[in-house]
């Protein structure tokens, strides 16, 4: 390794290092056998290795390191849930003992999962590393009709806070609201067509069709159908497209969650099966069904719950707010539950003395409203405005006034940002996937599609030609609304795409206004203190011998092909870096690079662009090699880069240090006595 590079010089040290490209047939262990196994042993001495590792003592074969640090959490929260379940011991005594133990041994646990998390994020991690450990998806069985992720887990109230508060977890989930996520790569024409299929466009999808939906209802409730007093071949009313929409748009809902504006809405559909073979009338008793659901609807709308207005603004804004006041209102439900019977009859006699005594100056194109829908409806009104009193109540009594948190989701409470970004992570999930079939769309899904896999996974067989159908359902059904509200709101966003050249251009300006600063804010200077007139003029007094110059020497011979590629990554470096699913491949080459070739690499993206060189890519990539060549004129080097030469290049022959004159004498004592490989250092 310490010889020069040659001609000879394999760029690739070992190809097998170099992760492969992701198969789609890829077999991954599964989790429930790795849990069992490892549950045996204690909980504090459950090692890395062992999550990784079969009952052979073989490891596994993954893809690569995120994707096993994914298995390892997976497998470390599945066995924490496990831990939290109750005991199903029938002693008394038993059960108490059982109970103390598995708490103890969740809190190992969860102490396990901080400490793998922590050390994943040691080193410099891409978006798509962060996405693959959140992301990616392990059969729970050997039969693989369950899958998990380590996001799954993160959508439990007693969820690790250290992974579902983490920054770059939220980051990385807001991402995915927008973005979506592609794990495994593809190589299909219809990559940008397919691309729109995101989180944040399959929900707005969803909440139009519960405005849709709602306005059908509303309107049904205006203007009902009028109770015949003839029969007309068997049927009192034939039944139209209105009704039928409000009958199977529910279904849809349910089938998608179980909240509260999916429950109201199966009123509507319960309503309309039970008034069969007609329709709800305002004098029938599923029409009192018809006004529950227009009550329930509105009001789950409105709840942190997807779908809601609430995941169109700006989550951290919202959805804290959101949480704050239905935690508050919660605990005001005994209150408003004692006030109930009194509030009922109140409205009730309001009703009763608003027969016939308004709405008589409307037009007669349409039948009077009954006075179902304008109990319904007041009772509505009058339940907002106890809502929005408490409301306020609510935020002005429970709001802190101590230090604000600089986190937004954390500006009431801890627990409430806790909450907040769990309600976030679930609607992320719900709609997060390669293909999301919104309502009503699901319902085709499920008659097409779902069906057919619920009965191959039930006998055991593969369908073929599933998914091919599957992409091609959502292509031409959800595809084309996908394609609509995506390119309206990407047009519309804030965040836009930056460029390499964007990027290089705001590095520059920054760096102009930085030396601009300076110039302006050194006016009065202390006793002794040194100018740049002072440098320069001792630079020039400098003998030869003493001063730090360069010479470009004429080219002579042809460059050695190991320049050559040095140069043109150097030339690219931007551009890589900043196409995550390239850098993905890339960074695994890189360190797979002889160590002797690093310092030349390094060299010449110092030249080329020193803004790009942060302190964890200059750490993670760059530490190695016989040299180490650093200068505090590189923006990414910090003291602490200094301090981890020793852990990661202990045996570096050559060290060369320029301007680091700010850092105390100490930390270059301490560095030097860790380097026992040294022959040659040189500080200017």
């Amino acid at each position: 390794m310490d010889r020069d590079a040659q001609e000879s010089t394999p760029l690739l040290r070992e190809a097998g290092r170099i992760p492969p490209r992701t198969d789609l047939d890829h077999q991954l262990p599964p989790i429930n056998p790795a849990v069992r196994r490892v549950g045996a042993l204690q909980a504090d001495q459950i090692h890395f290795e062992d999550l990784v590792r079969d009952q052979n003592g073989l490891r596994f074969d993954f893809e690569n390191h995120p994707t096993e640090v994914a298995f390892a959490l997976v497998v470390l929260l599945q066995l924490r849930r496990n831990r939290k379940k109750p005991s199903a011991a029938h002693d008394l005594y038993e059960r108490w003992l059982a109970t103390n133990g598995d708490e103890q041994d969740a809190g190992y646990l969860e102490k396990q999962v901080d400490a793998m998390w922590a050390l994943f994020l040691a080193e410099y991690r891409s978006a798509q590393d962060i996405a693959t450990v959140l992301w990616h998806q392990f059969p729970l069985d050997r039969a693989g009709t369950t899958l998990c992720r380590v996001v799954d887990f993160l959508t439990d109230a007693d969820s690790p806070r250290s992974l579902s508060s983490h920054p770059l977890v939220i980051s990385s989930l807001e991402d995915a609201w927008k973005s979506g996520i592609f794990i495994r790569p593809s190589y299909s024409r219809f990559i940008p067509y397919d691309a729109l299929a995101t989180p944040r466009v399959a929900h707005f999808i969803d909440w139009i069709a519960h405005l849709a939906f709602l306005v059908l209802l509303v309107r049904y409730l205006l203007y009902p159908i009028e109770q015949p007093h003839t029969l007309v071949g068997g049927l009192e009313y034939q039944w139209g497209a209105r009704e039928a929409f409000l009958v199977l748009l529910p279904l849809s809902f349910a089938a998608r969650s179980r909240t509260l504006a999916s429950i109201g809405s199966l009123l509507v559909t319960l309503a309309f099966l039970a008034s069969l073979p007609s329709v709800p009338h305002p004098d029938s008793a599923s029409f009192t069904l018809l006004q529950w659901a227009a009550t329930l609807l509105p009001l789950g709308l409105n709840l942190p719950q997807a779908p809601s207005h609430l995941f169109l603004l700006q989550h951290s804004n919202s959805l804290p707010l959101a949480i704050v006041v239905t935690q508050g209102l919660s605990r005001l439900l005994p209150v408003i539950v004692s006030f109930l019977p009194l509030l009922l009859l109140a409205t009730y006699l309001l009703s009763l003395s608003l027969v016939d005594a308004f709405f008589r100056t409307l037009s007669d194109q349409f039948s009077p409203t009954p006075m179902e829908t304008r109990f319904t409806f007041l009772c509505l009104f009058l339940i907002v405005v106890s809502l929005l009193v408490a409301s306020i109540f609510v935020l002005a009594t429970s709001t802190s006034s101590g230090q604000v948190s600089q986190d937004p989701w954390e500006r009431y409470s801890p627990s409430t940002g806790e909450s907040a970004r769990r309600a976030f992570l679930r609607a992320t999930t719900s709609y997060i996937g390669p293909y999301p079939f919104p309502a009503p769309f699901n319902l085709l899904h499920i008659l097409l599609i779902g069906l057919a896999r619920d009965v191959a996974r039930q006998f055991r067989v593969r369908i073929p030609g599933l998914e091919v159908a599957e992409r091609i359902l959502w292509r031409v059904v959800v595809g084309p609304f996908s394609a609509h509200y995506g390119y309206n709101s990407d047009r519309n966003s804030d965040l836009n795409f930056q460029t390499p050249a964007h990027v290089l251009r705001a590095d520059h300006l920054a760096m102009s206004r930085r030396s601009s600063k300076r110039q302006r804010t050194g006016g009065v200077s202390s006793f002794g203190a040194s100018f740049e007139a002072d440098a320069s003029s001792s630079q020039q007094n400098n003998p030869s011998s003493s001063a730090s110059s360069t010479r470009r020497l004429p080219i002579s011979v042809a460059p050695a092909l190991t320049t050559l590629c040095a140069r043109v990554f150097a030339a690219n470096f931007v551009r890589l870096r900043n196409n995550e699913d390239v850098w993905a491949r890339v960074s695994s080459q890189l360190k797979a690079l002889p160590e002797v070739l690093i310092p030349r690499i390094f060299a010449i993206l110092q030249s080329i662009c020193p803004t790009y060189l942060a302190h964890e890519v200059i750490v993670t990539y760059f530490l190695r090699g016989p040299s180490i060549i650093l200068s505090k004129e590189l923006p990414g080097v910090k003291q602490r880069t200094l301090i981890d030469i020793a852990r990661i290049n202990p045996d570096v022959h050559e060290l060369e240090l320029t301007n680091f004159d700010d850092i105390s004498d100490g930390v270059f004592a301490n560095l030097l006595r860790s380097l026992s490989g040294l022959n040659r250092l040189v500080l200017r």
